[in-house]
């Protein structure tokens, strides 16, 4: 290696240590120089940053540049050309990923069935809760019913009805325990989500599950394919074509 090359390689390990360690003290043509780093690997990028800023204003500008008007500048051929709209489309997605806010995952009780077990744990009685979502599937609140003086509990009717009201959600889940151990849903069970269902259609409001819960175990109606049965057979539509059938039989 000749003296020349021991010069170019030791200014590039420098700028790149100075990147590493102090990156919002390098001037705009000093970025630009690094990033041609890797796009011309064994000329001297120094004149052809500056020629390129001179040229475009800006480093987004270079990247957004035609690629003709890119080898207008002295030192700008064909490949270095195409790589550096390339780098310009790489950083362009990076940055709109980055400015993306995160989208938080749905409430279901796949997501969040470490949460849900939560409200029932070291019970010895029965407690309803129902979860109400926005239209994003994000928790807007939570109601909890419980009686100790009974071995069941299927929630406040008017209480939920009139969260429904004030709420405005768009989904529902709701849940309950058995304190025996058995989470197989009995038939008490299967008329409070009919019930619930029927409720929650009334407000334009979708019930998208119901779990029954016992220590860490779970049966959820949702995954069971048991309320697609209960949306099928029990709904506002064939509700009404009961009514109209009785009142005309």
């Amino acid at each position: 290696m000749n003296e020349r090359e021991n010069v170019h390689n030791g200014h590039r390990k420098r700028m790149e240590e100075k990147v590493l360690n102090n990156v919002d003290s390098l001037l705009e043509h000093e970025l630009l120089e690094v990033l041609l780093f890797s796009v011309l690997p064994r000329k001297d990028t120094n004149p052809i940053a500056h020629s390129l800023l001179r040229t475009f204003g800006s480093i987004q500008n270079v990247f957004h540049a035609d690629h003709n008007a890119l080898k207008t500048v002295k030192g700008i051929g064909e490949t270095t050309a195409s790589k550096l709209i390339l780098l310009g489309k790489i950083f362009d997605k990076v940055y709109e990923n980055k400015q993306k806010p995160k989208k938080a995952p749905m409430f279901s009780f796949h997501n969040n069935r470490k949460e849900i077990l939560e409200h029932f744990k070291f019970l010895n009685e029965e407690k309803f809760v129902i979860f109400l979502l926005d239209e994003k599937y994000q928790k807007i609140t939570t109601l909890d019913f419980i009686d100790k003086n009974r071995y069941s509990v299927t929630g406040d009717i008017p209480e939920i009805v009139n969260a429904l009201a004030i709420n405005k959600p768009s989904f529902a889940i709701i849940a309950h325990n058995h304190p025996s151990g058995c989470v197989e849903p009995s038939a008490t069970d299967d008329i409070t989500t009919i019930k619930i269902n029927l409720m929650c259609a009334l407000h334009k409001v979708i019930l998208i599950d119901h779990v029954i819960v016992s220590n860490e175990r779970a049966y959820s109606y949702h995954y069971e394919g048991r309320l697609q049965f209960i949306r099928e057979e029990y709904n506002l539509e064939k509700l009404i074509q009961n009514i109209k059938e009785k009142e005309n039989g």
